[in-house]
């Protein structure tokens, strides 16, 4: 568990907490900075280089129009991350990034990858989402088998059933930041809520799911589906 591992690296500190969430101590924000510093970003050529080759990756799995450029919008470690953050606990990983970037020649949907580093240095890169989410890698993983959950019990309350299996993510959107939330700390935010809208692409329609993330202090974040407020959009119809 996250948790459990955020414990263990205190106890080489020697640190004994209160109440306070282990992720906002000064200790765990110390050593995730001095993470950072010790495996800086890659160049630009390199993440260009490093986005385009998951990109293609990504068509072929998918189809669609073929990417012939890219262009950066944001580079932002994801130091935090969990599966960045066990990894670098591990031995595994030295450390990761966020990389927003967009491809003219298709469209001008932001899509974000995951960069990690791996102990020999060797990077690998992830398309994560396309559309602007507040989620991170992690995040989205794990809550991407409850919103297909989500998505089938609507598609079968609009007499529309089919395998779940070939279910995709669309373009994700953010619907609203609460009041009180918290800023981006190494890729996760430790108070605060927002909301998002996924839809979810399920043989040929599209099935909007509204989910509700609440950051549980340790980096992760409890979720809460808005059944009410998910909707079956009509045949040939998708969410932009």
């Amino acid at each position: 568990m996250y948790a459990r591992l955020v414990l263990l690296l205190l106890a080489a500190f020697a640190a004994i907490l209160p109440s306070a969430a282990y992720a906002q101590h000064p200790l765990i924000l110390e050593r995730l900075t001095a993470w950072n510093a010790a495996a800086p970003q890659p160049a630009p050529s390199i993440i260009q280089q490093q986005v385009m080759e998951a990109a293609l990756v990504a068509q072929k799995r998918s189809g669609g129009c073929v990417p012939t450029s890219t262009a950066i919008d944001s580079v932002v470690p994801a130091t935090g991350v969990k599966f960045v953050f066990e990894g670098i606990l591990a031995g595994q990983l030295k450390n990761g990034w966020a990389v927003t970037a967009r491809h003219p020649n298709c469209d001008t949907t932001p899509v974000r990858y995951t960069i990690s580093e791996d102990s020999a240095g060797a990077l690998t890169t992830i398309r994560t989402n396309r559309g602007l989410s507040l989620a991170n890698e992690s995040l989205i993983g794990d809550t991407w088998p409850l919103v297909v959950l989500q998505a089938t019990a609507v598609a079968k309350r609009g007499a529309f059933t089919c395998d779940s299996n070939g279910a995709s993510l669309g373009v994700i959107r953010v619907a609203k930041e609460e009041p009180g939330l918290g800023a981006d700390v190494y890729g996760v935010r430790y108070v605060g809520s927002w909301s998002e809208v996924w839809p979810v692409e399920l043989c040929g329609r599209t099935i909007e799911v509204t989910v509700r993330f609440t950051a549980d202090g340790d980096g992760g974040a409890y979720t809460d589906l808005k059944g009410a407020e998910a909707k079956l959009l009509p045949p040939a119809t998708k969410a932009s």
